[in-house]
């Protein structure tokens, strides 16, 4: 297996930005590694490899798109933003949807092992969402390893008693 590394050092933030025309063949791996901030804004719908998010951070920025067979986070590596993920993403760090507020799609499905991480305001139907859908079109959580942490956008904010936060969504009509 061939492994193309990119290490963005702490502190800072590199961008990939436009069409990526270099797309991972199936028998490679794209490896994010560094404790700095990797910022898509490209449209990178051509990878059929492996996607690992290794330490720091990944944002997917609006109307980006990062495809692969696999998009695994791991422990101590963040991903955030509203991009699309095509892919099967398993999330043993934290995932974060949105930017601020926000709903971060996955075509594929979704596997949480580690946080989700859901910020809410105290209006109705303003919360962070994952939805998944395509084939197959499944979320699934680990109860023993999973953490959902709900985080106020505000110190002002908070949760409205009676209120039903949908924060996840997948195309099986199954809500997580």
């Amino acid at each position: 297996t061939n492994t193309k590394t990119l290490e963005v050092s702490p502190g800072k933030t590199t961008t990939l930005s436009g069409t990526v025309t270099s797309a991972i063949p199936a028998a490679e791996v794209f490896s994010k590694t560094g404790s700095g901030t990797l910022s898509i804004e490209s449209n990178d719908s051509g990878n059929t490899g492996t996607t690992n998010i290794t330490a720091g951070t990944i944002i997917m920025k609006p109307a980006s798109k990062w495809s692969a067979s696999n998009f695994n986070i791991s422990s101590g590596a963040t991903i955030k933003g509203t991009g699309t993920v095509e892919s099967a993403v398993t999330n043993n760090g934290i995932f974060s949807p949105g930017e601020s507020i926000g709903i971060t799609p996955i075509v594929g499905s979704y596997t949480e092992n580690g946080t989700l991480e859901i910020e809410i305001t105290s209006t109705p139907n303003d919360f962070d969402k994952v939805v998944v859908s395509g084939a197959p079109g499944t979320a699934s959580l680990n109860p023993v390893t999973s953490i959902l942490s709900v985080v106020p956008l505000s110190s002002t904010e908070f949760f409205q008693e009676g209120t039903e936060y949908e924060i996840g969504r997948a195309s099986c009509r199954e809500r997580v």
